[in-house]
């Protein structure tokens, strides 16, 4: 007499299904254990190689506010700075002014046009 209920032989295929994937899950586990560890020690690395741990590392984030025109953001007491100047005060970074390749040959063509 069969009932609705599973079978042994199914039962023993679901647990031997079972058991392949807490395997497979177990090695994706020391896997990702790999990962973490090589991470770590990258940014070890990074931190000796610059002095700088990601935990020092400033982030800006939030909405801002800026003028669609002149890219002046608007700061907390309502004024408008520069972009650059907002952004070195609100974090750990300096700029470096220079041209994108297309702003330099747009330039040069400008200079070009005005001899």
């Amino acid at each position: 007499m069969k009932d609705s209920s599973k079978t042994r032989q199914e039962l023993v295929k679901e647990i031997s299904l079972l058991k392949e994937r807490i395997e497979e899950l177990e090695q994706l586990e020391r896997e990702r254990k790999k990962v973490e560890e090589a991470l770590r020690a990258s940014q070890v690395q990074v931190s000796d190689a610059t002095g700088v741990t990601l935990s020092q590392t400033k982030v800006l984030s939030g909405l801002l506010h800026i003028c669609s025109s002149c890219k002046k953001i608007r700061n907390d007491d309502g004024g408008w700075e520069q972009m650059e100047e907002y952004i070195r005060n609100h974090s750990d970074v300096d700029f470096s002014h220079t041209y994108c390749p297309e702003c330099a040959e747009k330039l040069r063509s400008q200079l070009h046009q005005k001899k």
